[in-house]
């Protein structure tokens, strides 16, 4: 919500918990947020992964919210393979149909396929597509990995790079499950730079909190020299590392904490 709206979550009503299934809330619709200021200028905009800012009602899904369409999930979290969260499939593809109609496809037919490499597909055919169309409308790609978040869960071939370096079971599935996140962010950048879009795009990659600090499965993280870590206010809880990559645009090697 904050990166969205680029306020405060105490403006937005969302600074105390998390959306839950079911709950009738989600970030105010009066808020104008990222896509709809950039279809003012004439882009296309395209939301990939999770999006758990509220689904009770349609209008407060991504593609009324300013998204030309949406593939991914309405909630905070779910199984990387069945899709499946408090009881049902939340995996999405949302659009608009010739007629302009909302369309809210859930994707059963994509049980067993493991949600990093399944956005990662996503988002490298919707730059082919774009290609193909010789399409010149400036784009924006909203990627939200599933990757690290709970439940931990990664394919067996992941698990295997790190089977001699790592001892503990939870803590190899983790590191495993960043590498899975690192290869599909791979992929996508490849993309970008084989279809002639690196020069000309900016990537900008981010986490939502700090590292989580035995909250979740108790996978070991550290914040230091920050207190405290996900789920917290303190510095700990909304300090993380991020960067951009953008060859045509800024040099590399720059460092700003």
């Amino acid at each position: 919500g904050a990166l969205m709206s680029g306020r405060y979550p105490i403006h937005t009503g969302l600074q105390h918990d998390v959306i839950y299934p079911g709950e009738p809330w989600g970030l105010p619709l009066d808020e104008v947020i990222i896509p709809q200021i950039l279809k003012e200028y004439n882009y296309s905009t395209h939301a990939v992964g999770k999006w758990h800012l509220g689904m009770h009602r349609y209008k407060f899904t991504p593609v009324q919210r300013g998204f030309d369409d949406f593939f991914g999930y309405y909630l905070g979290g779910q199984d990387y393979n069945t899709h499946v969260n408090g009881g049902g499939c939340d995996l999405r593809n949302n659009f608009r149909n010739s007629k302009g109609i909302l369309v809210d496809e859930v994707r059963r037919d994509f049980d067993g396929q493991y949600s990093t490499e399944l956005y990662a597909k996503y988002t490298i055919d919707l730059l082919h597509k774009k290609k193909q169309k010789d399409d010149k409308t400036p784009f924006f790609i909203y990627m939200a990995f599933q990757n690290v978040h709970a439940p931990h869960m990664v394919p067996q071939h992941y698990i295997d790079k790190y089977s001699t370096d790592i001892k503990d079971e939870k803590e190899k599935t983790f590191a495993a499950m960043v590498s899975a996140m690192d290869e599909a962010i791979g992929n996508i950048t490849d993309t970008l730079k084989t279809l002639g879009f690196d020069k000309n795009t900016i990537v900008i990659f981010s986490s939502d909190n700090g590292a989580n600090v035995n909250c979740v499965e108790h996978i070991t993280s550290i914040n230091f020299p920050y207190r405290g870590g996900k789920r917290a206010m303190y510095e700990g809880g909304i300090r993380s590392p991020s960067f951009i990559w953008a060859p045509g645009f800024l040099n590399s090697g720059k460092n700003d904490e």
